[in-house]
């Protein structure tokens, strides 16, 4: 690894993981005969299939690994041994944590759950932006205290544990997870007057303890003008949150066990670069040159600037804008002639944060991201041309259809490649002789924990199904879909970070209704699956992948895998109840009628009318073609993935593929991180990249810094601002 004084800026790493790469075990030859490095002593040959990705791309990506301080190649855990117990989890920790939690869940449920800041939304963008400048202002105040009262000041691992939980409590309290229960639970039941014939079709199916049907309680939710804080509304509440928040803890803690078994395999096998981490842990570092860094402020002032120029433009409006971070967009109603009517969202919007992230990203996968997003664009336009009906008005999402079977070719390819691993986890777990070890510090689970772990919490999760009203089958199919996802949603971060995270188009439910149709899984099943889309749609701000970047940041920083693990799981108890609330005692007082996000329900109008449609006869049948679309998907993945194997050289990541669809709005920042990146290996290589990164990284602070003051701005005045990410 590189270093340039103490910064962790490395000129040297996995650029490219190689489980997705798909390079096979007889590479290993022709490499060790051109790179010393694969002759390495103790290098851990356990998996033949997935040791290469340090040694194959190092020639050809520069990237810019997370800190490896504890890494010892000799050792067969990958671990350093240290007779010294690492630091764990302290109190102060837990409570700086819990406190960060409470903070920005309010600011997530003033700004985006209300609108403050015309719709923003905190999951479109990861890192969490205001997760971010928590941790920047925890810095700054604990770099005060340090000087006065030393042994007042939070350790490092103390500053990453709390911005850990608070970045967790963002994803709970996201538009994409709480924000959207409040509404489920309550929307059919809104109105005096039914909508339509929904109350014969489907209220029999749904749960009373999973729902809020008292009249007086639902009103005063949407109305507003009232209080959380009464006995009827309480009691009407109660049970309906405590049974969400016992399933959400359950999930996350299944997502924790399979981030404790896949650990190892991604971080020391694979060495996965998790590119959003790189700004966290710089801000954090002590002794840091990160912020005597000139780059690093030049870009910090530059995209301050802009976003202070954008802010003043939106509040007065003869201030002219400039032109990074506002919508340049292109809608399916832009082109009214065909062929270009097809065309779909696109955003040619240039978001510094975005360049700034895209530049710790591998060039070939930058590379095969923008590319494919222009040739599903090509593809559209094509159809419409030659009258292939494949842009029908209802959009079918043909396209999204193959971003999600990319997504199941990924997690095919996950375990194919991690077969030999995983069985050396399960004899580990059983107690077996097992060529794996829990090194000194231990995982974050023990083996037979994660196992154990992942046994009981499926045992609930089906018991909750079932009595939800579920059948076995179906609970079986919805929630192997959706871990399957999560799983491939964590990996993709791990690699990308932020762009193309989301998974648009069919949904878990849409899945199983167009192989089988909607009869033929049922009422029952259909309504409680719609419930359920409250934790399972869009995927942008996902906790599976914040638990393991947590897990990962307490590597780096010399942190027990143990004692953040248990933060986890306390931000996963704490942020449900505390995101639960602050979303009810603000729409009770506000009216949740009134909000920008889910106002009158037009989130969910949506999701109960598809509802009734599946289960109003004649239903929905099954669609072949769908199926197929996703077929495809899986077929160009795995061949992208033998190309890779076949030519080392091949320069399209099957990642950049299943990542296409969801590029709409960031797709002209990626090709311009893409130039840039490319440009300054091309002509300065390794030494111009490691010199270029502080820029790159201040572009993402100072992005993030004036576009969170700018909320802020509006949350005290009460007024709309700048929305800086247009997300």
């Amino acid at each position: 690894m590189g270093w340039r004084g103490s910064e962790p800026f490395h000129l040297e790493g996995c650029g490219e993981p190689q489980a997705m790469g798909g390079w096979r075990c007889g590479a290993r030859d022709r490499l060790a005969a051109a790179d010393p490095l694969a002759r390495r002593p103790g290098f851990d040959r356990t998996d033949d299939a997935s040791d290469l990705s340090e040694l194959a791309y190092r020639r050809k990506n520069v990237v810019a690994p997370l800190d490896e301080t504890r890494y010892h190649p000799s050792d067969g855990s990958g671990l350093a041994a240290k007779p010294s117990r690492l630091p764990g989890l302290t109190l102060r920790a837990v409570l700086v944590g819990i406190l960060f939690i409470v903070l920005n869940c309010y600011w997530v449920v003033h700004v985006c759950a209300l609108g403050t800041v015309n719709r923003l939304r905190t999951e479109a963008v990861s890192p969490f932006f205001n997760a971010i400048f928590t941790l920047l202002a925890a810095t700054a105040i604990n770099a005060l205290v340090r000087r006065a009262r030393p042994r007042l000041a939070l350790t490092n691992q103390e500053l990453i544990t709390a911005y850990v939980m608070a970045s967790l409590g963002t994803a709970l309290c996201s538009t994409d997870m709480l924000q959207a229960f409040v509404i489920l639970m309550t929307y059919p039941f809104w109105t005096e007057t039914p909508v339509g014939d929904w109350p014969d079709l489907f209220f029999r199916y749904i749960p009373r303890w999973l729902s809020v049907r008292d009249t007086r309680a639902v009103g005063h939710f949407y109305a507003g003008h009232s209080t959380l804080y009464t006995a009827e509304h309480l009691r009407a509440w109660a049970v309906p949150v405590l049974s969400w928040t016992a399933l959400l803890c359950v999930l996350l803690f299944m997502m924790l066990c399979i981030n404790a078994i896949v650990r190892r395999h991604w971080n020391e096998r694979e060495r996965l670069t998790y590119p959003i981490l790189q700004l966290p842990l710089a801000i954090t570092r002590d002794g840091s040159t990160f912020f005597r860094n000139r780059l690093m402020w030049i870009g910090f002032g530059f995209a301050a600037l802009m976003e202070l120029i954008n802010g003043l433009a939106y509040l007065t409006p003869t201030i002219p804008r400039t032109p990074f971070n506002r919508h340049h967009l292109i809608t399916p109603g832009t082109f009214t002639t065909r062929p270009w009517s097809a065309l779909w969202y696109m955003d040619y919007d240039l978001i510094l944060a975005i360049i700034g992230l895209g530049f710790l990203i591998p060039v070939d996968l930058l590379f095969s991201a923008w590319f494919f997003f222009l040739l599903s664009q090509g593809e559209r336009v094509f159809a419409e041309a030659c009258g292939l009906g494949l842009n029908d008005p209802m959009n079918e999402y043909y396209v999204f259809a193959r971003g999600t079977g990319a997504y199941i070719g990924l997690a095919i390819m996950q375990l194919w490649l991690m077969k030999g691993y995983l069985k050396q986890v399960a004899r580990k777990a059983f107690g077996k002789a097992s060529d794996l070890t829990e090194g000194v510090d231990g995982e974050a689970l023990s083996y037979r924990r994660a196992v154990l772990g992942l046994a009981g919490g499926g045992l609930f999760v089906a018991a909750f199904g079932l009595a939800a009203g579920m059948t076995l089958t179906m609970i079986a199919a919805y929630f192997a879909f959706y871990f399957t996802f999560a799983v491939v949603t964590t990996r993709i971060r791990a690699e990308v970070g932020l762009i193309g995270t989301g998974l648009y188009g069919g949904g878990t439910t849409e899945l199983i209704t167009t192989a089988v149709g909607s009869p033929a899984v049922g009422p029952a099943n259909l309504t409680v699956a719609a419930l359920f889309s409250g934790f399972n749609h869009g995927h942008r701000g996902h906790p599976m992948p914040v638990e393991m970047e947590g897990i990962r940041m307490a590597e780096a920083t010399g942190m027990r895998r143990q004692g953040m693990s248990v933060a986890i799981m306390i931000a996963a108890v704490v942020g449900c109840l505390v995101s639960f609330w602050i979303l009810l005692h603000t729409y009770y007082r506000v009216g949740a009628a009134e909000t920008a996000t889910y106002g009158y329900g037009r989130g969910f109008s949506y999701t109960f009318g598809e509802l009734a449609s599946q289960i109003r006869p004649p239903g929905e049948g099954a669609r072949p073609a769908q199926w197929a679309n996703m077929g495809a998907g899986v077929t160009v993945v795995l061949i992208l993935a033998t190309l890779r194997v076949r030519f080392p050289g091949w320069p399209l990541h099957p990642i950049g593929y299943a990542i296409a669809p969801a590029l709409n709005q960031v797709w002209m920042a990626a090709v311009v991180a893409w130039a840039l990146k490319a440009s300054i290996l091309r002509y300065s290589g390794r030494k111009g990249y490691h010199r270029a990164l502080p820029f790159f990284l201040g572009l993402m602070l100072g992005d993030y810094t004036v576009g969170m003051l700018w909320t802020l701005l509006g949350v005290f005045l009460g007024i709309p601002t700048y929305n800086w990410i247009n997300l």
